[in-house]
Order: structure tokens, then C-alpha cells, then sequence
């Protein structure tokens, strides 16, 4: 969660509570916001397997966590048909 978090620079030195909560209640001002975040970290850590920086397994555990996130988890309840 910290690495989706500080990727976006969302409150980079806040604990992982804070983000979580920011990142719900701006995803719910702005949904494309959130969407599109999400979408350019996958991009990102996709990027960075072909460019075999990381292994598909570690982007894999890295897009994971955040898509688990109970703020993701509360930010799609809201806006189901955004994924």
C-alpha cells in the first residue's frame, strides 16, 4: 500500500491510516481521479516487468496489496461500474 501510495504522492511521510483515508475520501470527491491512479501504477509496475527491473511475481504482490486495500474496497462500493 505505501509504494501505490507514495507512487501517486499521496501524503508521502503519512502513516499508511492516513493515505488510506485520503485516498478514500478523494477518490469519492473524484472517481476518475482514483481510477486513473490506479491504472498508471499498473501501467508503471507493467512497464517495469518488460523491462525486467522486477519480476511478473513482485508486480504481482505489489499491485495485490493495493487493489486489497480497504479504501479501494470502499471506494468501489461507491462507484461500482468505475472497474
Amino acid at each position: 500500500m505505501k509504494i501505490f501510495f507514495n507512487y501517486i504522492n499521496l501524503i508521502p511521510n503519512g502513516n499508511l491510516e492516513e493515505q488510506c483515508n485520503l485516498f478514500a475520501t478523494k477518490g469519492l470527491e473524484d472517481h476518475k481521479w482514483a481510477f486513473n491512479n490506479i491504472i498508471k501504477f499498473l501501467q508503471y509496475q507493467k512497464e517495469r516487468v518488460e523491462k525486467t527491473e522486477i519480476t511478473a511475481m513482485s508486480a504481482h504482490f505489489k499491485i495485490k496489496r493495493p487493489i486489497m486495500c480497504s479504501a479501494i474496497g470502499k471506494y468501489l462500493r461507491y462507484f461500482p461500474g468505475v472497474v
